[in-house]
């Protein structure tokens, strides 16, 4: 008897390291960091769910918010917000559900009009709204105040008509757009310089580069503007195609071809940029598009990881960077790696895919399941949620089997 408990201890034992396997975990490889997970108590209104999300918002959770809705459906749902301890800080009463970004959110309440709240609930640039309607203008939606601290409105007469813009800044302040000419789209790509589209038999063609004022960008060649600097003499430049490029301007010569969909810079502190763009290959014959990111350096160039010659047909993709500047890059057909700043492996891992880090805690999904780990690609607990969106600086929100939780990270410092 004793010999037939102790071989099915064995099994039992040998199976529950076998689904543990499965899942992620590794005994041997685990984090320090623990944490603990707290049910979102659905009290006056209903979590978003993943599947429930649409095409606009592609994240119940976002900046430290959970989209929530009054739980109705059709026309008659509305949307609220709750913050990263579950507390509710916006009734889910308006018409639209929208991202909170640099602390604000933009909504539509149900006469239409436009209503924008900062990250505590309270009502914001109500001053500023209030002024455009008493010029005779009703406000579109917007998507937010941008990186620069500033958002630009569509301004519409009564009939509903879109006939001018304003610019918002978070200060409250507003001033009129210099281009009143409606058919031309407006995109800020860096403070103070606007890019403008012509709609054109529905595809954007870039027009020209304008500063706050309406003055023109000055242009470096016929069709090429400089549009900031990025280190040294080497700047950003961008054709009217719309696509960007690295020059030293002083003497005229092209570091990185104009390929790059954008251009952003990364807060640490060496010198880094994102750099995303779309590559067309050949690929048994056929031509195909895939979509790159790679990290920049000082110089303009690819770091490490990203120049070897086996991913150059691949679509690859980065996540962005945790407290201590390490990324997940994705490339179709092998597991996820973690490298550092300067583009050198911290860890290949057994992962499908590494969506994203926050603090000291990154998201990986192994299969259609997440899990958590951290930044040297430890496990901090095995893949074993249906969805996972870091909410905040070592928060998380994450849906398990229809129910939906925040989990608080512990980190030893």
């Amino acid at each position: 008897m004793r010999k037939v408990s102790f071989i099915l201890i064995i099994i039992l034992l040998i199976a529950g390291i076998v689904v543990l396997n499965q899942t992620g975990w590794r005994f041997e490889n685990s984090s320090p960091i623990s944490y603990e997970s707290k049910k979102i108590e659905e009290d006056g209104f209903k979590v978003l769910r993943y599947n429930e999300q649409g095409d606009f918002i592609v994240s119940t959770a976002h900046n430290g918010m959970i989209i929530v809705t009054n739980g109705l459906t059709g026309d008659k749902e509305r949307y609220g917000y709750i913050n990263s301890d579950g507390k509710l800080i916006i009734e889910p009463k308006y018409k639209n559900k929208n991202y909170f970004n640099e602390g604000f959110v933009f909504l539509i309440n149900e006469s239409g009009e436009l209503e924008v709240f900062n990250e505590y609930g309270k009502r914001s640039f109500e001053k500023a709204i209030k002024e455009i309607k008493n010029e005779g203008y009703n406000i579109g939606l917007a998507p937010g105040i941008n990186k620069s601290g500033r958002a630009v409105l569509n301004l519409t007469n009564k009939k509903g008509e879109k006939v001018k813009r304003a610019i918002l800044n978070r200060r409250g302040t507003w001033s009129y757009f210099p281009i009143e000419d409606m058919s031309i789209a407006v995109s800020e790509i860096y403070p103070d310089v606007f890019k403008l589209y012509k709609i054109n038999m529905g595809e954007n063609s870039t027009m020209s580069l304008v500063d706050s004022k309406g003055n023109k960008v000055d242009k470096i060649s016929d069709d090429v503007y400089k549009v900031f600097p990025y280190s040294n003499d080497i700047d950003v430049i961008v054709k009217k195609s719309g696509l960007y490029g690295l020059a030293d301007t002083k003497i005229g010569y092209i570091i990185e071809p104009f390929k790059y969909l954008k251009i952003d810079k990364i807060n640490s502190k060496e010198l880094r940029y994102f750099g995303y763009f779309v590559e067309t290959v050949e690929k048994k014959g056929n031509k195909e598009k895939v979509y790159k990111e790679v990290i920049l350096d000082e110089n303009g160039r690819p770091v490490k990881f990203y120049v070897d010659k086996k991913f150059e047909r691949l679509s690859i993709s980065t996540s962005s960077p945790s407290k201590n500047f390490r990324f997940g890059v994705n490339v179709r057909g092998y597991s996820a790696v973690i490298i550092d700043i300067n583009g050198d492996v911290v860890r290949e891992t057994e992962w499908d895919e590494i969506t994203e880090f926050s603090g000291d805690v990154g998201i990986y999904k192994l299969g259609d399941l997440y899990g958590f780990t951290d930044t040297d690609g430890r496990y901090i607990s095995s893949a074993s949620y249906d969805y996972a969106k870091m909410l905040d600086l070592n928060k998380a929100f994450v849906e398990k089997d229809g129910e939906t939780f925040i989990l608080n990270f512990k980190v030893e410092e």
